[in-house]
């Protein structure tokens, strides 16, 4: 995972956390072999592992354990099971939206939707089809992350049913474009 913060907002908010640390803290020891379990995805810059961080947001105690281009994927250190937020910022400032009840709950949620996102990519099933299996298998795996419409994965799933989640690298290679400075005139 790249080092860098992906928005000025975010480099006063994370604190580098090593895997050692991450060790001693009750709730998340599992977090790296979780982690491992989690399928990136280039097409949207999804990736998962070190470095890691801490980051405190809304009186909460995150480890980010992952990055898209929109956000980060934190892990509640306060909370029994490590229940999974997605980070992100909204006219300038840091949000948090509850994605899933655990890590294991998120790994296997994330895993199913990067599936049938591949499969959207190749054409094997329409964009409406494939939210409406998601939603059906997301809702067996984790019924709280799909119960209200203003949590992470009905957004995700929402972007796949209208075409909206990149199925190829054209959206990451506009991000890396932006990104870079322009060539020079001489």
């Amino acid at each position: 995972m790249e080092s860098e913060p992906i928005a000025e907002e975010w480099k006063n908010l994370l604190r580098p956390l090593s895997l050692s640390e991450l060790r001693h803290s009750e709730r998340l020891s599992t977090l790296p072999t979780r982690m491992r379990s989690a399928a990136p995805y280039p097409y949207y810059g999804i990736e998962f592992g070190e470095p890691l961080y801490r980051c405190a947001l809304s009186g909460r105690d995150f480890v980010v354990f992952g990055r898209d281009l929109g956000g980060y994927y934190a892990a509640d250190d306060g909370d029994g099971d490590g229940t999974v937020f997605y980070l992100y910022t909204d006219d300038g400032q840091a949000q948090e939206v509850f994605a899933n009840t655990s890590l294991e709950a998120f790994c296997a949620c994330h895993n199913l939707f990067i599936e049938y996102a591949k499969r959207r990519a190749a054409r094997e099933i329409e964009a409406e089809a494939a939210a409406e299996v998601l939603d059906r298998l997301l809702r067996e795996k984790d019924p709280s992350a799909i119960e209200n419409d203003e949590t992470f994965w009905p957004m995700r799933l929402y972007e796949l049913s209208e075409d909206f989640f990149p199925l190829d690298a054209s959206r990451l290679d506009f991000h890396r474009r932006r990104s870079e400075p322009p060539p020079s005139l001489l």
